[in-house]
């Protein structure tokens, strides 16, 4: 650096921190030995940083080891500047213009060295955890996929320990990788703030608010040193989760269990009914002059509805304030009063707000007309009040005249997510002693026990994990933001028309997992989607039907598998009674095997019965009550549609199509309390070392490292203070060593205790 760029920064360093201030704030500020590049203006661009003023587009850039460091004590000290929500933070620049990012290189000694490094090497610095309890991070952190290098982490009068200390829910944080971590927890101090009164440390941040802050984050070779009795750790990677529902979404997305959103998604009904009535309202929609129909016309959407009298004004009525019934209607003429010519309705499963469809959108919503009568529809969306599940959200049980009425124990029933009783089968065996209730974080106690649903059991056999759900802790967390604070619940069922290859309707244009599809073929009478990936379809059903006082729910809907000629027409359309493991993992072979309605099977050699679809297909034990499944599904088409010889469908409320790709039979994790562990794949030196190390009281050591073989499952549960491991492998193809003695196992689940 020239003499005069090294004064100019020292002179506005000096204008930055004045008065008292001075001193100490200097203090912190780290030497450093990349140039500072000055404006045009004589401005320092990159003092601190290499270059950005913290916007979504211009982020502070980190390419030195002291940037980062200059990180952590800025966002302590300038906290209005540097410690906002939208503030931003990137790793790497594109230093040689290659159009890839990358830092300078250094050694260990922190001297810079020659050409550029995907790898900060972070040896020569003594850092300290971003954000604490005072001033918790809640800006945004790009790591760029790059990797941060022997990272030695100092607890040092902390009491949230990690890359960061403390992190708020609003902060966002992804594609870190972070190599050869250590923490040191010797003079660590037991926090005296909201939240805990002890010490947490944890490899990616000692305290979080909500796991989902983190995305595509991982961390190779761990080692925590140093005797402390307060420190504690609950989440292997997070010491202290603030928020523990979210810690399961995140764990599956770190052990690589499922794709998230980067396929498939999720549909609430009260975003759909939203849509509807916007889509109802809009200067695109018309009305009969009888005002029986109304219908939309647009690109990707068609909507025809029926409603009886004064259809104008009643679909015109805001749903998440009143009753409404969308009866959803097949094309071609209808007849009521007057001839109406309708264009009939397919609605994507997924819409932007501006009208077009996203990427992730599988498939659509299909109605008809032969229900019941002409004028129904074979698919109806509503909003009713909350009272409709009541028996799952009430101590008193209420009967279906009640709900239908409003009257007796479903007079007032508001929405308390700490009441709600959610069922589910348990097992594969139909039957209705093999409906339990979900014992959740949201409701661990038997709240609610009333007649309709105290004789389910809950228990610790009926936890989410217990149960083997992959995808109940996010589509719980969604539920309970749809319905906090609502009046009015949502969903859509079918009305007892079966699905057929010759009742069909043709979307001029089409969006399907990205690809676009012209005078593309759907069935009517179903919600037709297509999965990229073998995945698990989920959903939230409630068991309400309220078309007369005496009329209840006596299905949920059948699930159909469907191919496709080389013309894209419809080939055939077979109904699934059973799913199975397929026991054949040759390459090609699919997920699962299916029982068809015709007693054939597809392709695979049967294992274990995973599902059994008598439970969607048959009455609910309990009626005006709200249920959960998962349906492990390959790839491929399929349709959601009514039960032959049901007319009374209960109603989804929450579905999520294709979201999850991965094996139903797989578990990455034994436990949440477990050490957890993620191949980065190629981006560090070493593919797939665990290396933890931990010094406990009584001077006794353990070192356990587990090598990647072939797959990537595993087990470590280190129990309690005393100098116990327990290790459970869950495949032989995984390689342990404990203090530098490898363990021989004779079998898959064979449980090794190692004492002092």
């Amino acid at each position: 650096m020239s003499k005069l760029k090294y004064i100019i920064s020292y002179l506005l360093l000096l204008v930055v921190f004045t008065g008292a201030t001075v001193g100490a704030s200097l203090a912190w500020l780290h030497n450093i030995t990349a140039d500072v590049d000055i404006d045009a203006d004589g401005d320092i661009l990159a003092s601190y940083f290499h270059t950005g003023n913290g916007t979504e587009g211009n982020p502070y850039v980190i390419t030195t080891p002291e940037h980062l460091y200059n990180l952590t004590q800025l966002y302590k000290l300038r906290p209005n500047i540097y410690a906002t929500a939208n503030t931003h933070y990137q790793l790497g620049y594109d230093l040689d213009d290659d159009g890839d990012l990358e830092f300078y290189n250094y050694n260990d000694n922190g001297e810079k060295q020659s050409g550029y490094s995907e790898v900060l090497n972070m040896n020569s610095i003594d850092y300290i955890p971003i954000g604490d309890a005072e001033t918790p991070f809640v800006s945004q952190f790009d790591g760029s996929n790059l990797t941060i290098d022997k990272l030695h982490i100092n607890g040092h009068g902390k009491s949230d320990i990690g890359f960061f200390g403390y992190v708020d829910e609003d902060a966002e944080i992804k594609d870190v990788y972070l190599n050869n971590l250590t923490i040191n927890v010797e003079d660590a101090e037991a926090g005296n703030h909201t939240g805990h009164s002890n010490t947490y440390v944890g490899y990616l941040a000692g305290h979080i608010e909500k796991a989902q802050c983190f995305t595509n984050t991982f961390v190779n070779n761990c080692e925590i040193l140093g005797e402390n009795s307060n420190v504690q750790n609950e989440w292997g990677y997070f010491g202290h989760c603030q928020n523990a529902d979210t810690i399961q979404a995140f764990i599956e997305q770190a052990s690589g269990q499922g794709h998230g959103n980067d396929w498939g998604g999720s549909i609430d009904m009260h975003s759909l009914n939203n849509r509807l009535y916007n889509h109802l309202n809009s200067t695109s929609a018309a009305y009969s002059t009888k005002g029986y129909y109304g219908k939309y016309d647009g690109t990707y959407t068609k909507i025809s509805v029926y409603r009886g009298d004064k259809a104008s004004t009643y679909y015109k009525k805001d749903p998440n304030t009143n009753q409404v019934f969308y009866n959803l209607m097949g094309n071609g003429a209808h007849t009521k009063n007057e001839n109406y010519t309708l264009p009939g309705t397919y609605i994507p499963l997924l819409e932007n707000a501006d009208g077009t469809i996203p990427e992730k959108n599988t498939g659509y919503i299909v109605s008809d007309s032969e229900a019941l009568n002409s004028a129904n529809g074979t698919i109806r969306s509503a909003s009713y009040q909350v009272r409709y599940i009541a028996n799952s959200l009430v101590s008193t049980n209420a009967t279906d005249a009640q709900v239908y009425s409003g009257s007796g124990s479903a007079a007032s029933v508001s929405y308390t997510s700490s009441n709600l009783e959610i069922l589910t089968n348990k097992g594969t065996t139909y039957s209705n002693n093999n409906y339990y209730l979900i014992k959740d974080s949201h409701n661990s106690s038997h709240s609610v026990s009333n007649t309709a649903i105290s004789g389910f059991t809950k228990s610790d056999a009926t936890t989410p994990t217990s149960l083997g759900f992959k995808k109940y802790t996010e589509a719980r967390t969604a539920l309970d933001e749809v319905l906090t604070g609502k009046s009015f619940i949502h969903g859509i069922h079918f009305m007892g028309s079966a699905i057929s290859t010759s009742k069909t309707i043709t979307a001029t244009t089409a969006i399907v997992n990205g690809e676009t599809k012209s005078n593309y073929v759907l069935p009517k009478s179903c919600i037709d989607f297509t999965l990229k990936e073998a995945g698990i379809i989920n959903f939230f059903g409630g068991s309400y039907y309220a078309r007369t006082n005496s009329s209840y729910a006596d299905s949920f809907f059948t699930l159909n598998y469907i191919t496709r000629n080389a013309n894209g027409s419809l080939n055939t359309i077979k109904q699934i009674n059973n799913i199975y493991e397929n026991t054949n993992t040759a390459d090609g072979q699919p997920k699962y095997v299916y029982q068809f309605s015709d007693n054939s099977y597809s392709t695979g050699t049967r294992g274990n019965l995973l599902f059994n679809m008598n439970f969607i297909m048959n009455e609910p034990p309990a009626h005006n009550a709200l249920y959960y499944f998962e349906i492990p599904a390959n790839e491929g088409e399929y349709a959601l549609g009514t039960v032959s010889g049901k007319t009374g469908g209960g109603y989804l409320m929450y579905l999520d199509i294709g979201a999850s790709g991965e094996d139903q039979t797989e578990q990455l994790v034994d436990d949440f309390k477990t050490v957890e562990y993620r191949t980065v794949g190629q981006e560090l030196p070493v593919k797939s070392i665990l290396l933890i190390t931990y010094n406990y009281t009584n001077t006794i050591d353990f070192n356990i490292k587990v090598a990647y073989v072939e797959t990537k499952r595993y087990n470590i549960t280190i129990s309690g203070n005393a100098p116990t491991i327990q290790i459970t492998l869950l495949d032989l193809s995984y390689q342990v060593w404990v203090n530098g003695s490898q363990l021989i196992y004779t079998a898959i689940g064979t449980q090794t205790y190692l004492t002092s």
